[in-house]
């Protein structure tokens, strides 16, 4: 992984991020969703049963399983992101899956906290990112695309210094110690 500092690691990160657009512009560059792994937590879900063995499969538990429901790529069904035990997570986040609603399988497995869904699609699937925190110290912010059936990690940059205050400012991550 390549080690970025300063202001540059901000122009390294996707446009979609960084780039907010204003009144009048393209609003597909804009994050649709963000997901904080600690509110996910409180979320108790009651998927289908097909999708409910799935999760107890891949996080080797039972219920009850957390996550939130969401259509994440307008087809009109719902997809499931759910996070896992908060006995496997890390200061870097935690393990964390999406299951499409229509086929019922996973299509992608995360690491982080929190997770993004960006209204810019690749393969007709939004981007999906998250932000790995190493504390103080910076972090990375990792970007998925969707190809061949799942989601592929694309980008791992590391961000820190004022790059990070800014991506945390704008993305509205809280550091260490911040509520």
């Amino acid at each position: 992984m390549k080690k970025v500092f300063g202001l540059w690691a901000l122009l390294l990160l996707p446009a979609s991020i960084w780039a907010m657009p204003s009144a009048g512009e393209d609003q597909n560059l804009a994050p649709f969703a963000m997901f904080q792994v600690g509110s996910m937590r409180d979320q108790i879900l009651t998927p289908p049963p097909e999708i409910a063995r799935i999760v107890a499969i891949e996080f080797a538990s039972l219920e009850p399983h957390r996550g939130v429901a969401i259509d994440i790529n307008h087809s009109g069904n719902l997809d499931y992101i759910f996070v896992d035990n908060p006995n496997n997570c890390t200061q870097g986040g935690c393990p964390l899956i999406l299951v499409d609603g229509i086929q019922k399988k996973i299509i992608g497995r995360f690491y982080g906290d929190p997770l993004y869904v960006i209204k810019k699609a690749v393969n007709g699937r939004p981007i999906i990112s998250v932000f790995r925190s190493e504390g103080e110290s910076g972090g990375y912010y990792v970007s998925y695309v969707f190809n061949d059936g799942e989601y592929t990690e694309v980008s791992s940059v590391r961000v820190e210094g004022v790059s990070l205050r800014k991506l945390q400012e704008q993305l509205k991550i809280k550091g260490p110690g911040k509520q």
